[in-house]
């Protein structure tokens, strides 16, 4: 720009200098910029600083990263209040039998000197039961359990009278008021004597009930090698095709539904009594320390530095039962090994939790999830329907299809991975455990999809999970337990190796 000045005098310009673009976020930057005055021969450089403001202030980001927290905290608020938390109880009849969390303590500030969830009064005035006693008849379950979420009598040990204890019954997942649970009509304490399921009609999926199969825990002996073999031999023709085409097939067929099932290795009395080292997912669990007396199906503990108790019942190698910490409490499953050294398990179905002695490594894998029971399954076409599976540790294995199908799998964390066998076909498949361990969805044959849910709960909205992506999961009482709990809370999903 060009400006006449007289001799002598002065003028002023105006002027804007301004960025050709501005940052999107981030914070103000400053520029420096010169502007040169001339006249004739003589020049004269005029500084100046350029202050350039984004376009959103960078203190935005992290706000709307707060706001997105908290977000994300008050919808896992509202899914725990309102998602059906009681699953937990309803699904496995083993936790009712050990459940003694906020009614016990309840009960505790209205006189219950026994802490088995029922006031002095009502023990001595509507029950009967032995104030000082938490378990009036022994049979493993408290007074307060029997009379406020089992409804059976405190006072007997086997309300049914099947031959099983109310604790046991527990256990089994059998209902401790109907002798028959399966309607098999044989007893539920018959069925636990002569090695078959008291909830299942037909044990070993053979398609004749209990009451009349001869060797009702025996899987039928497989016999697709005599069918290979008596094909070809009609004519000369079909000889030669016979060797390398049937013989091979038939032997892969046997193979997965002849292999015997594993059987959880009985451990002496007292094995979970003493000190273990542990580690559980989301909490900080510390050492458990467990008391079981030589002779007695129940152990009773502590961990987290005795602000936690653990109540539970042994099963073979297994132990089943209820933790209660902070005012919540939730199911446990421990598996213990056969030298008796260590145990693996989880809490509220999916979160790991493992235990080991002074000295020993920790377990690997730490956790598994809860797989054995019943599940109503969506495959599809194949029309798998019920999934009936067993399970010792990370050992798991059972039938579909009211048995015509067999499953081998190994769990891991929330996953289960394994192999299928139906109808003369194979192929693999994966599982992978989602909220409350009450739902799964995942694949057979890396592309079709298979799913499935306990009673009580739904077929979760996407069957289909082919393992690219795993999410994991937490159990919504960790929101309850955030005080308590490392800053680990909310997990992002990560790619399986």
């Amino acid at each position: 720009q060009q400006i006449t000045i007289p001799a002598g005098g002065k003028d002023t310009v105006d002027f804007q200098v301004s960025s050709a673009e501005r940052p999107f976020t981030g914070n103000p930057r400053t520029h420096p910029f010169t502007i040169q005055v001339s006249s004739g021969p003589e020049s004269q450089a005029l500084q100046g600083q350029l202050t350039t403001k984004p376009i959103l202030p960078g203190w935005i980001i992290p706000i709307f990263g707060i706001l997105l927290v908290v977000l994300c905290i008050s919808l896992a608020v509202v899914y725990a209040t309102y998602s059906g938390r009681g699953r937990d109880a309803t699904a496995t009849a083993v936790a009712q039998a050990a459940i003694v969390a906020t009614q016990t303590e309840t009960a505790r500030l209205a006189g219950d000197t026994d802490g088995d969830g029922l006031s002095d009064s009502q023990e001595i005035g509507v029950t009967g039961t032995d104030p000082n006693n938490p378990d009036s008849d022994g049979d493993g379950v408290n007074d307060g359990d029997e009379v406020n979420n089992l409804g059976t009598d405190p006072n007997d040990a086997d309300s049914d009278d099947d031959g099983l204890s109310d604790g046991e019954e527990a256990a089994w997942d059998a209902d401790p008021l109907n002798p028959d649970t399966d309607g098999d009509t044989l007893l539920d304490g018959e069925e636990v004597a002569n090695a078959t399921d008291p909830n299942n009609p037909d044990t070993d999926g053979d398609g004749q009930p209990d009451n009349e199969d001869p060797a009702p825990g025996e899987l039928p002996t497989p016999t697709p090698t005599e069918t290979a073999t008596a094909t070809p031999t009609p004519t000369a023709t079909n000889e030669p095709t016979s060797t390398p085409t049937l013989t091979p097939t038939a032997t892969a067929t046997a193979t997965p539904t002849a292999t015997p099932t594993f059987s959880p290795t009985p451990i002496p009395p007292g094995a979970w009594n003493g000190v273990w080292l542990s580690n559980c997912q989301f909490l900080d669990c510390g050492s458990v320390i467990m008391s079981h007396d030589e002779g007695d199906e129940t152990v009773t503990g502590t961990f987290a530095a005795g602000s936690g108790t653990i109540v539970g019942i042994i099963e073979e190698n297994r132990l089943t039962g209820t933790w209660s910490f902070a005012g919540e409490n939730g199911s446990i499953d421990f598996w213990l090994s056969d030298d008796g050294e260590s145990w693996i398990g989880n809490w509220d179905k999916t979160a790991a939790w493992c235990g080991y002695r002074d000295g020993q490594p920790q377990p690997n894998p730490c956790g598994v999830a809860t797989w054995y029971g019943d599940w109503t399954t969506d495959c599809g076409p194949s029309d798998c329907a019920t999934v009936s599976l067993t399970q010792n540790g990370t050992e798991v294995e059972g039938t579909y299809a009211d048995g015509d199908g067999t499953i081998e799998a190994e769990a891991s964390g929330t996953q289960l991975n394994g192999t299928w066998a139906r109808s003369g076909n194979s192929g693999d498949l994966q599982f992978f455990a989602l909220e409350n361990g009450e739902r799964f969805n995942g694949n057979y044959n890396d592309t079709f999809a298979w799913c499935g849910h306990r009673a009580g709960a739904d077929l979760p909205d996407t069957c289909l999970n082919d393992g690219l992506t795993v999410f994991p999961i937490f159990p919504p009482v960790v929101v309850t337990l955030q005080p308590f709990i490392p800053p680990i809370v909310f997990p992002t999903a990560t790619p399986t190796p």
